[in-house]
């Protein structure tokens, strides 16, 4: 019943974690490049998406040691298990750096009153951190859901 628990936990966390990022960049990207839309909303988005996406990639993490120690160890998980930790510590320090920085330095644009046009570089690193994301999150996805197959 705990792996079970855990096992369903770490799979809503870890879609939590994807899906936050999803419309992140195309969202900046649109409202920076429109005239007449509210700077002061997207910042509360992007906010918004960066809590729930640490949140989210903080709780995966969590719930996979969970899971780790509840089928009983790292000696008894599968290396492919060892390999997505690594890849799932990179995904949220990419996150919280790349993305997370990029927003941060447009809710300072959008503060100091900066273009939206010299913002619109940030928008684009939050694009390519959110790929970068996606890229490693079907890796790790990958290598859990065919770790018997693959070691």
């Amino acid at each position: 019943m705990l792996i079970t628990t855990l096992r369903l936990l770490h799979i809503i966390f870890m879609a939590a974690w994807f899906g936050s990022g999803l419309f992140s960049s195309g969202d900046a990207r649109r409202t920076l490049s429109s005239d007449n839309s509210d700077l002061d909303l997207l910042v509360n988005r992007l906010n918004r998406y960066g809590v729930v996406g640490g949140a989210a990639g903080l709780l995966t993490i969590v719930t996979g040691f969970g899971l780790i120690f509840a089928l009983g160890g790292f000696a008894v998980v599968s290396p492919a298990i060892h390999i997505s930790i690594v890849t799932s510590f990179i995904m949220w320090v990419v996150g919280l750096v790349l993305v997370g920085g990029s927003s941060r330095k447009i809710a300072a644009g959008v503060k100091e009153n900066k273009p939206r046009q010299e913002l619109l570089g940030h928008a684009k690193k939050i694009a390519m951190g959110t790929g970068i994301l996606h890229l490693l999150w079907l890796i790790t996805l990958v290598l859990m859901v065919f770790r018997a197959h693959l070691f």
